[in-house]
């Protein structure tokens, strides 16, 4: 099974422009065979993702805490839906169970869980792609702010290997096609930095 963990907003409101590259980023996704794994919610990006594949026949998996049963609904229509202890558990079995991360616009969950992925794979511990969908410029200023922690010596220049970033929906096949994995000597170039 191939499976693509998405970190996305599950925030209703969204602008239109984040939205409508939805159905066609799920279309090539679920025609090359790919399983969706996300949060689960009903809401906004992540919520539209659950919708199209349904639409398509795709797999879909939720990943989510008992304790979010209390703040937001999780889709009614999910091809499966694994209730975790807490987030923690969450974010190891999206990672055991993908062979790639993709993120999306979203707001501090997904920033956290971005991190986390390019954090793991910069110690060694994560092997797989990880890319950045750039839509709108949405990403602009958080790849700003590596490359001022690159210049002011924070983080390696071969830090940014860790991860691919595109800017259109059209690009994620090839993004995944892609090399960026991360082999051991840069590995530990990076953790001597």
């Amino acid at each position: 099974m191939k499976s693509i963990t998405i970190f996305c907003s599950s925030s209703n409101g969204l602008n239109a422009k984040y939205i409508e590259p939805i159905s066609k980023l799920t279309e090539l996704l679920i025609s090359a065979g790919y399983t969706i794994i996300c949060g689960g919610s009903s809401g906004g990006l992540m919520g539209e993702l659950i919708s199209h594949a349904n639409k398509l026949g795709g797999r879909t998996i939720g990943i989510r805490p008992k304790f979010l049963d209390k703040l937001e609904y999780h889709s009614e229509i999910l091809t499966e839906f694994i209730s975790t202890d807490d987030i923690w558990e969450r974010k190891k079995q999206m990672n055991l169970l993908s062979c790639a991360t993709i993120a999306l616009p979203g707001g501090s969950g997904t920033i956290d869980e971005l991190f986390e992925a390019i954090t793991l794979k910069r110690l060694g511990e994560y092997s797989k792609p990880i890319i950045i969908v750039n839509l709108h410029g949405f990403y602009d200023k958080l790849i700003d702010f590596f490359n001022y922690q690159i210049r002011e010596n924070f983080m390696h220049s071969s830090s940014l290997n860790i991860f691919t970033v595109i800017e259109n929906v059209d690009d994620i096949i090839n993004a995944l096609k892609d090399d960026n994995w991360i082999d051991e000597n840069t590995t530990n170039a990076i953790i001597r930095e």
